[in-house]
């Protein structure tokens, strides 16, 4: 292939095509006309003598060599817009990028409400999209190119991506105002013998606690789980389990939903909050500005109250 009749401009019908399986909802995504998009793939299926994308029920199904030529064409755009941004300064005030920010469940509710009401203060025109992340997917998504960063708890990321630690967050114990312990001490006896509520984005029924209880030889009674922190808050107001959560988020939870916080009476180890994102964004001014944005938010969170009166 002749490399001078090649419009780098093909490229981004091509990753949005690959992203959106639609010509449709390409060309809105690139700002283009439906016939704009038809008549660049046509250019594309010349220029590499292959289909590309075939048209299916389900929308239009890449070919082999077009799953082949994704990532090597990504990290061609990728690279030319890393070196466009470097000439390009960011200011936030006239700004008005868009970013896709992954969060756990724990983040959104701690970090996210800040986030943007910081962005409107500083960036209005800037549109910040939240997608839930957990350990299992946050790399693949970032990898895929669908997240501008990761906030989370998450393991060690691969050498083609940064974590930054944001902070360092302890488990409490939450429960119904009513609920027997909500007046007593939770000793280890009483918070095994208690029926748990387990927070497991993927419906694990073991955490942080069991292992803990592991090797103490002991182990709980995990009898519900749920998604959502947010959503345990009323499974725990009117019932007689008790959930063990990330302080901070157990504070805003309980407050919501008028329960008690308690302290654990067996020790894990601090869940440590990242933020990881791909290299292909580390000199970009606008990703700089928001990964500064969180961490900033992270480090001013209040500090936390001692444990209510029992």
């Amino acid at each position: 292939m002749d490399l001078e009749r090649f419009d780098l401009n093909l490229l981004r019908v091509f990753e949005a095509l690959y992203r959106e399986r639609s010509v449709t909802r390409a060309g809105e995504r690139l700002g283009l006309s439906q016939s704009a998009v038809s008549n660049a793939l046509a250019r594309l299926r010349a220029l590499l003598d292959d289909e590309l994308f075939v048209r299916t029920p389900g929308g239009m199904e890449p070919t082999l060599l077009a799953a082949t030529l994704d990532e090597p064409f990504r990290r061609a755009l990728d690279g030319v817009r890393q070196a466009l941004a470097l000439r390009a300064p960011f200011d936030p005030a006239r700004a008005t990028e868009s970013f896709v920010v992954g969060m756990s469940d724990y983040a959104e509710i701690v970090l996210a409400p800040e986030l943007l009401r910081r962005t409107r203060v500083e960036a209005p025109g800037v549109a910040i999209a939240v997608r839930h992340v957990d350990r299992g997917s946050a790399f693949a998504m970032l990898d895929a190119g669908t997240l501008h960063l990761a906030a989370a708890v998450l393991p060690e990321p691969p050498p083609h991506m940064t974590r930054v630690h944001l902070m360092r967050e302890h488990l409490v114990v939450v429960m119904a105002a009513q609920h027997p312990l909500a007046s007593e001490e939770v000793t280890l006896e009483r918070f095994i013998a208690s029926p748990h509520l387990l927070v497991s984005p993927t419906g694990s029924r073991s955490g942080a606690v069991d292992r803990a209880l592991a090797r103490l030889g002991r182990e709980r009674r995990v009898l519900a789980t749920s998604a959502s922190l947010l959503a345990a808050g009323p499974m725990l107001r009117s019932g007689d389990l008790i959930c063990t959560m990330p302080e901070r988020a157990a504070r805003l939870v309980a407050g919501a939903f008028d329960l008690v916080v308690r302290t654990l009476p067996v020790t894990t180890e601090a869940a440590r909050l990242s933020c990881v994102y791909h290299l292909r964004h580390e000199q970009a001014p606008a990703h700089a500005w928001l990964r500064r944005a969180l961490a900033s938010i992270a480090r001013a969170l209040p500090g936390l109250p001692a444990e209510d009166a029992q």
